[in-house]
């Protein structure tokens, strides 16, 4: 529809949700809302501006102490809140996610570490070409200039795996605003436009407004020009079009439109042809319902909630919960904040010793063989030993009950708070359509547990 508005998605952190852009900086300056100040909400003034009309929405979904794992079933089961999805869903897909992801390196396994990230990176890539029938962009906006370590290598890491990525995808944007100051900042690493003051000898990832505004334009700047070089290539193309070519239509064809298989540290030049026409025909059966009537594609969830990322409070998540839940002793949907109150985490949490909590889901209307949990893994007093059981009890109609039974820990010794994701396949005892399944949640070690998500989910 030509009079919607470019729909655009933007998933991060803090940096992303604005903390420290709304710091004063100046003498008589004054503090402003985050969420404005942050670079999402600049970049949609920017380009309305210029085009002198609303040419884009821009939705910051950003969640503080986050990281791709947390936003990937976003955009795989369709999270979106509704506004979005009333709109037909996402146009673009932005992840600004560096500095999070960054936080993860250990600098003596850097093997490993670029392996995890490679991973996770093409989870979110593949999961937004899947989602839809007809797949959003995805751009990646690196915004992390330092400084959770001190050797310049590795601080860069992360950046160069989505550089790399991109260039093996070919149609994913990878926007480096970090590469556009580095020199200059790193030349003198005493300014405080880009960075904020005693960096980089105090560990401290935020910045403030000059930063956000910076990152605005770089964008802008990417976007314009990828419209101006697609532009041009039509005009090649078209001048080409009856001329021969080196490559087969075929080929032209499984380039242009089936992503090529994941770069694994296994695949060899032997199999990579093979693969990726193994990709085609996966891409061929899982959008065969796929035709002009149908753009949108509809979750695969039988029950979801990604609270931060839906833009929910504590009250929109109590009443997403309420109608299922049947019993229910010291769990309680909360808005937790922090830093000055600009950091709003939404989530189901215990709170006190042996906290339980039983959902139920009757005549589920679609199959469930995945559950997907997002948690908060923090650290101190307040979450030692912190420790959830989970109980699914599956009851299909034609089939003995089934009962699976997991633990997900909250708590480790890292000096910070971030989500992380636990998968468990119910495998040959999925839960069929019509089923009923009960989720009973104990908190069987320490006071408090804290879930920012919970899928069940066909895949």
């Amino acid at each position: 529809d030509a009079s919607t508005p470019l729909q655009i998605v933007v998933v991060g952190g803090s940096v992303t949700r604005g903390q420290g852009c709304n710091q004063p900086r100046f003498p008589g300056s004054q503090r402003c809302d985050p969420m404005k100040c942050a670079w999402p909400s600049r970049l949609e003034y920017l380009i309305n501006t210029l085009a002198g009309t609303k040419l884009v929405q821009v939705y910051n979904l950003a969640v503080s102490a986050t990281t791709l794992r947390f936003a990937t079933p976003l955009v795989k089961y369709w999270l979106y809140p509704p506004e979005l999805l009333a709109n037909g869903g996402p146009d673009v897909i932005m992840s600004s996610y560096s500095t999070n992801e960054q936080s993860q390196q250990d600098t003596t396994k850097s093997v490993e570490f670029a392996n995890r990230a490679r991973t996770r990176v093409e989870a979110f890539i593949r999961a937004a070409f899947a989602s839809d029938c007809q797949s959003p962009l995805v751009m990646f906006v690196d915004d992390y200039l330092g400084n959770f370590q001190d050797i310049i290598l590795g601080e860069m890491q992360f950046g160069n795996i989505v550089t790399e990525l991109s260039e093996w995808y070919g149609n994913i944007m990878s926007v480096s605003y970090a590469d556009v100051v580095r020199r200059h900042v790193y030349a003198d690493t005493s300014e405080t436009t880009f960075t904020l003051p005693e960096w980089p000898k105090k560990v401290e990832v935020h910045f403030g407004m000059g930063g956000h505004i910076a990152i605005a334009w770089c964008v802008l700047y990417a976007m314009m020009d990828a419209y101006m070089g697609y532009c041009d290539n039509r005009v090649f193309a078209e001048k080409m079009k009856n001329r021969p070519g080196v490559f087969s239509e075929s080929v032209l064809h499984l380039v242009n439109t089936v992503p090529p298989p994941e770069l694994r540290p296994d695949l060899t030049l032997q199999d990579v042809s093979r693969d990726w026409q193994v990709n085609a025909a996966r891409m061929l059966e899982g959008k065969s319902d796929c035709d002009s009537n149908s753009m949108v594609s509809s979750s695969p969830c039988s029950f979801a909630f990604l609270a931060g990322l839906q833009g929910w409070n504590a009250e929109e998540l109590h009443s997403f919960l309420q109608p299922f839940v049947v019993h229910n002793k010291g769990w309680e949907s909360i808005m937790e904040y922090g830093q000055g109150r600009t950091v709003e985490k939404p989530g189901l949490i215990a709170t006190a010793a042996n906290a339980s909590i039983t959902l139920q889901l009757k005549n589920i209307h679609k199959a469930v063989r995945m559950i997907n949990i997002q948690r908060i893994k923090s650290y101190g007093e307040k979450w030692k030993e912190s420790k959830a059981q989970f109980t699914v009890l599956v009851e299909n109609q034609k089939k003995t009950p089934y009962t699976a039974q997991f633990q997900v820990d909250g708590y480790h010794n890292a000096m910070k708070s971030i989500s992380y994701p636990f998968e468990y396949d119910l495998k040959d005892h999925w839960a069929e359509k019509g089923s009923n399944i009960t989720i009973t949640i104990d908190l069987v070690s320490g006071t408090t547990f804290k879930i920012l998500g919970m899928m069940l989910c066909e895949a």
